[in-house]
C-alpha cells in the first residue's frame, strides 16, 4: 500500500553545489533518509519537469518528487508487505523468549 502526501517539509543538505535531501516531515512525522537510492530527472506529472528520489527511510520506503514548475516537494510513502511484519512481529517474540 502506498500513501501519498502533497506539499511536505524537507530538509535539505548541501554538498558543494547541490542540495540533497536528508529528511522529510509527512503526516506529522519525521521521517530521516538512511540511503538514496536512486535520482532520476524527467516528468513526474503530466507535463512537469522535475526531479524523483527513490529513498529508504527508517522504516519504510519512499519517493520524493520534486515539481520544478511549483517549487514544491511530494512523498510517496510505501507500507512494508504483511510478510515482512509478520517476520518482524515473530523476531521479536523470539528475542522476547529468549530474554
Amino acid at each position: 500500500m502506498r500513501r501519498k502526501y502533497n506539499n511536505v517539509r524537507v530538509d535539505l543538505l548541501k554538498m558543494c553545489t547541490k542540495y540533497i535531501p536528508k529528511g522529510f516531515y509527512a503526516d506529522g512525522k519525521q521521517y530521516e533518509i538512511k540511503e538514496i537510492v536512486e535520482v532520476k530527472k524527467g516528468f513526474i506529472r503530466c507535463g512537469s519537469p522535475g526531479l524523483r528520489y527513490l529513498v529508504i527511510t527508517d522504516k519504510k520506503n519512499a519517493e520524493l518528487l520534486f515539481d520544478n514548475r511549483t517549487k514544491q516537494w511530494t512523498a510517496i510513502i510505501f507500507d512494508p508487505p504483511k510478510e515482512e511484519k509478520k517476520a518482524r512481529e515473530e523476531i521479536l517474540e523470539d528475542l522476547k523468549y529468549l530474554n
